[in-house]
Protein backbone atom coordinates (compact mmCIF):
# COMPACT_ATOMS: atom_id res chain seq x y z
CA UNK A 1 0.00 0.00 0.00
CA UNK A 2 1.17 3.30 -0.74
CA UNK A 3 2.23 6.11 1.59
CA UNK A 4 1.28 9.51 1.15
CA UNK A 5 3.61 12.62 2.74
CA UNK A 6 4.10 16.56 2.83
CA UNK A 7 7.57 16.86 3.95
CA UNK A 8 6.93 20.79 3.77
CA UNK A 9 4.27 22.22 6.11
CA UNK A 10 5.04 25.62 7.05
CA UNK A 11 4.56 26.01 10.55
CA UNK A 12 3.26 29.93 11.56
CA UNK A 13 1.76 29.25 14.63
CA UNK A 14 0.28 26.48 15.94
CA UNK A 15 -3.57 26.97 15.21
CA UNK A 16 -3.04 27.18 11.27
CA UNK A 17 -0.37 24.18 11.19
CA UNK A 18 -3.21 21.94 13.35
CA UNK A 19 -5.67 22.83 10.67
CA UNK A 20 -3.26 21.71 7.83
CA UNK A 21 -1.97 18.75 9.59
CA UNK A 22 -6.02 18.13 9.91
CA UNK A 23 -6.35 18.25 5.89
CA UNK A 24 -3.35 16.19 5.50
CA UNK A 25 -4.58 13.67 7.54
CA UNK A 26 -8.22 13.88 5.83
CA UNK A 27 -6.45 13.90 2.57
CA UNK A 28 -4.57 10.56 3.21
CA UNK A 29 -1.31 11.84 4.05
CA UNK A 30 0.72 9.46 7.14
CA UNK A 31 3.70 11.34 7.37
CA UNK A 32 3.93 14.84 7.91
CA UNK A 33 6.81 17.40 8.46
CA UNK A 34 6.40 21.12 10.35
CA UNK A 35 8.75 22.93 8.49
CA UNK A 36 10.24 25.89 10.25
CA UNK A 37 11.87 28.41 8.02
CA UNK A 38 14.66 30.75 9.62
CA UNK A 39 15.55 33.02 6.42
CA UNK A 40 19.21 33.69 8.02
CA UNK A 41 20.91 31.57 10.89
CA UNK A 42 23.11 34.82 11.47
CA UNK A 43 22.38 37.94 12.70
CA UNK A 44 22.32 41.12 10.93
CA UNK A 45 24.26 43.63 12.14
CA UNK A 46 22.62 45.97 14.12
CA UNK A 47 23.76 50.20 14.23
CA UNK A 48 25.06 51.35 17.39
CA UNK A 49 26.01 48.10 18.82
CA UNK A 50 29.86 46.65 19.21
CA UNK A 51 30.44 43.41 17.66
CA UNK A 52 31.10 41.95 21.05
CA UNK A 53 27.70 43.14 22.11
CA UNK A 54 25.97 41.85 19.18
CA UNK A 55 24.89 37.71 19.59
CA UNK A 56 26.47 36.08 16.02
CA UNK A 57 23.46 33.65 15.81
CA UNK A 58 20.00 33.97 15.30
CA UNK A 59 17.38 32.20 18.04
CA UNK A 60 16.40 28.92 16.73
CA UNK A 61 12.71 28.00 17.99
CA UNK A 62 12.30 24.10 18.83
CA UNK A 63 11.21 21.49 16.78
CA UNK A 64 7.10 21.69 16.87
CA UNK A 65 5.08 19.08 17.63
CA UNK A 66 1.17 20.32 17.14
CA UNK A 67 -1.11 17.91 19.68
CA UNK A 68 -3.78 16.20 17.48
CA UNK A 69 -6.60 14.40 19.25
CA UNK A 70 -8.58 11.15 17.15
CA UNK A 71 -11.03 13.15 15.77
CA UNK A 72 -8.72 15.27 14.04
CA UNK A 73 -7.07 12.26 12.28
CA UNK A 74 -10.35 10.56 12.44
CA UNK A 75 -9.49 9.28 8.58
CA UNK A 76 -6.74 8.07 8.76
CA UNK A 77 -7.75 5.56 12.20
CA UNK A 78 -10.68 4.16 10.00
CA UNK A 79 -7.72 3.07 7.67
CA UNK A 80 -5.46 1.68 10.21
CA UNK A 81 -3.01 4.42 10.02
CA UNK A 82 -1.18 6.75 12.07
CA UNK A 83 0.03 10.36 11.40
CA UNK A 84 3.56 10.95 12.15
CA UNK A 85 4.68 14.55 12.96
CA UNK A 86 8.55 15.12 11.77
CA UNK A 87 10.32 18.39 12.52
CA UNK A 88 11.72 20.23 9.82
CA UNK A 89 14.11 23.22 9.73
CA UNK A 90 14.91 25.07 6.13
CA UNK A 91 17.06 28.30 6.17
CA UNK A 92 18.53 30.16 2.89
CA UNK A 93 22.27 29.19 2.49
CA UNK A 94 23.39 32.70 1.65
CA UNK A 95 27.00 32.68 3.48
CA UNK A 96 29.44 30.16 3.27
CA UNK A 97 30.26 30.36 6.90
CA UNK A 98 26.89 28.78 8.11
CA UNK A 99 27.66 25.29 7.73
CA UNK A 100 29.42 25.53 11.35
CA UNK A 101 25.74 26.88 12.86
CA UNK A 102 24.22 24.12 10.88
CA UNK A 103 26.19 21.26 13.17
CA UNK A 104 24.89 23.18 16.40
CA UNK A 105 22.51 21.45 18.99
CA UNK A 106 19.54 23.34 18.29
CA UNK A 107 19.46 22.81 14.21
CA UNK A 108 20.49 19.18 14.91
CA UNK A 109 17.51 18.61 16.87
CA UNK A 110 15.42 18.39 13.79
CA UNK A 111 14.38 15.20 12.10
CA UNK A 112 14.97 17.43 8.89
CA UNK A 113 16.89 19.84 7.77
CA UNK A 114 16.92 21.80 4.52
CA UNK A 115 19.09 24.41 2.58
CA UNK A 116 18.25 26.59 -0.07
CA UNK A 117 21.78 27.49 -1.48
CA UNK A 118 21.96 31.03 -3.38
CA UNK A 119 24.84 30.50 -5.20
CA UNK A 120 26.58 27.47 -7.27
CA UNK A 121 29.77 27.39 -4.41
CA UNK A 122 26.76 27.31 -1.70
CA UNK A 123 25.35 24.42 -3.55
CA UNK A 124 28.72 22.17 -4.49
CA UNK A 125 28.83 22.69 -0.32
CA UNK A 126 25.08 21.93 0.53
CA UNK A 127 26.01 18.93 -1.94
CA UNK A 128 29.11 17.71 -0.78
CA UNK A 129 29.80 18.64 2.86
CA UNK A 130 27.17 20.29 4.67
CA UNK A 131 24.80 17.79 6.96
CA UNK A 132 21.27 18.42 5.54
CA UNK A 133 18.35 15.59 4.39
CA UNK A 134 16.54 18.16 1.48
CA UNK A 135 18.37 20.56 -1.14
CA UNK A 136 15.43 23.14 -2.01
CA UNK A 137 15.00 25.88 -4.57
CA UNK A 138 13.21 29.10 -4.90
CA UNK A 139 11.75 27.26 -8.07
CA UNK A 140 10.18 30.67 -9.05
CA UNK A 141 13.16 32.46 -9.53
CA UNK A 142 15.66 32.06 -12.54
CA UNK A 143 18.50 29.69 -10.71
CA UNK A 144 22.06 31.88 -10.56
CA UNK A 145 23.81 28.82 -11.80
CA UNK A 146 24.17 25.60 -13.12
CA UNK A 147 23.19 22.26 -11.80
CA UNK A 148 25.56 20.33 -12.73
CA UNK A 149 25.63 16.23 -12.72
CA UNK A 150 28.73 16.18 -10.19
CA UNK A 151 27.81 17.71 -7.26
CA UNK A 152 24.22 16.14 -7.64
CA UNK A 153 25.94 12.74 -7.95
CA UNK A 154 27.86 13.27 -4.48
CA UNK A 155 24.66 14.19 -2.90
CA UNK A 156 23.10 11.11 -4.43
CA UNK A 157 25.43 8.78 -2.51
CA UNK A 158 25.35 11.09 0.85
CA UNK A 159 21.57 10.36 0.57
CA UNK A 160 20.42 14.14 0.10
CA UNK A 161 17.20 14.84 -1.68
CA UNK A 162 16.27 17.78 -3.82
CA UNK A 163 13.09 19.34 -3.49
CA UNK A 164 10.68 21.61 -6.18
CA UNK A 165 7.81 23.33 -4.15
CA UNK A 166 5.51 23.52 -6.99
CA UNK A 167 2.83 25.42 -4.88
CA UNK A 168 4.41 28.71 -5.76
CA UNK A 169 4.69 27.59 -9.57
CA UNK A 170 0.78 27.33 -9.87
CA UNK A 171 0.43 31.30 -10.43
CA UNK A 172 0.94 32.13 -14.09
CA UNK A 173 3.31 35.19 -14.30
CA UNK A 174 5.94 32.50 -12.25
CA UNK A 175 5.16 29.26 -14.18
CA UNK A 176 7.04 28.81 -17.14
CA UNK A 177 10.64 29.52 -14.48
CA UNK A 178 9.23 27.01 -12.44
CA UNK A 179 8.85 24.19 -15.33
CA UNK A 180 12.25 25.41 -16.94
CA UNK A 181 14.38 25.54 -13.62
CA UNK A 182 12.15 21.58 -12.70
CA UNK A 183 13.48 20.26 -15.94
CA UNK A 184 17.08 21.39 -15.15
CA UNK A 185 17.23 19.34 -12.21
CA UNK A 186 15.06 16.16 -13.60
CA UNK A 187 17.53 16.22 -16.20
CA UNK A 188 20.65 16.15 -14.20
CA UNK A 189 18.61 13.30 -12.30
CA UNK A 190 18.01 11.32 -15.15
CA UNK A 191 15.47 9.23 -13.37
CA UNK A 192 17.26 8.42 -10.34
CA UNK A 193 15.77 8.69 -6.68
CA UNK A 194 16.50 11.59 -4.76
CA UNK A 195 13.16 13.76 -6.01
CA UNK A 196 10.68 15.10 -3.88
CA UNK A 197 7.62 17.11 -4.96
Amino acid sequence: MAAFSDLNILHIENISTKEKLTLAAKLGYDVVAINVFVENVFCQEEKGKSKKEQSKNVAIPAPVKVPLVDKDIADLKLRGKELKQLSRFTTVLSDPGQWRRMQEKDIQAYDLIAVQPVTEKLFHMACSTIDVDIITFNIVEKLDYYIKKNPVGKALERGVYFEITYSPGLHQSSRKTMISNALKLTQVLRGKVGLVL
